[in-house]
């Protein structure tokens, strides 16, 4: 029943965007929200659906997530202003809507994920190999982010033989090397 009613919804044009909101917001549920805006007029004229992926955009608030005044306003802001932007917003043509079988499912049209970092730790014995004072500083201060001490750390950067150890103990830590250099960093 529930299919037949978004299709109607649909296919009239009376479902004029969606905003998808983060999981764990309300009190009784965990699971992710969404505000449905439902508009009759220029209905029969419309042709595509404005659908806002801010299910990333929250702050922890005890066990809750938690809107900020910054994450309201920029929801405000793309749909008003019907703002495309990669990632988070997106205006879905009907035509794309139907070929989905009328599924409104927002990661079927905005694509929120997160690439996932890449581990080259094939050559970890050469990567500290003639590191520039800088890179050596950036490198301690990536040990020191994670729970090093500072001794710890420049004892690391100078014996890479624990580098290995430590990635092992923190599979959370994804971070690119290449001959010394940080390329990239991040949670995985």
């Amino acid at each position: 029943q529930e299919e037949l009613i978004r299709k109607n919804h649909i296919k009239k044009g009376y479902i004029e965007g969606i905003i998808g909101l983060p999981a764990n917001l309300f009190y009784g549920t965990g699971i992710p929200a969404c505000i449905i805006v439902l508009d009759k007029k220029d209905a029969p004229y419309r042709k595509n659906v404005f659908i806002i992926d801010a299910s990333k955009n929250f702050v922890k608030d005890g066990n809750k997530n938690k809107l900020r005044e910054q994450d309201i306003k920029t929801i405000i802001d793309t749909y008003t202003g019907r703002i495309e932007e990669e990632k988070y917003s997106k205006n879905v043509p009907m035509e794309d809507i139907e070929a989905e079988e009328y599924n409104l499912n927002i990661p079927r049209y905005v694509d929120a994920s997160v690439e996932e970092m890449k581990q080259d730790f094939l050559n970890y014995n050469d990567w500290n190999t003639g590191l520039s004072p800088k890179e050596r500083e950036e490198t301690i201060l990536f040990f020191t982010s994670h729970g090093m001490t500072r001794q710890e750390a420049e004892r690391n950067v100078d014996r890479n033989r624990e580098i290995s150890k430590f990635f092992n103990e923190h599979p959370d830590a994804g971070y690119t090397f290449c001959k010394g250099t940080m390329i990239s960093y991040g949670r995985k």
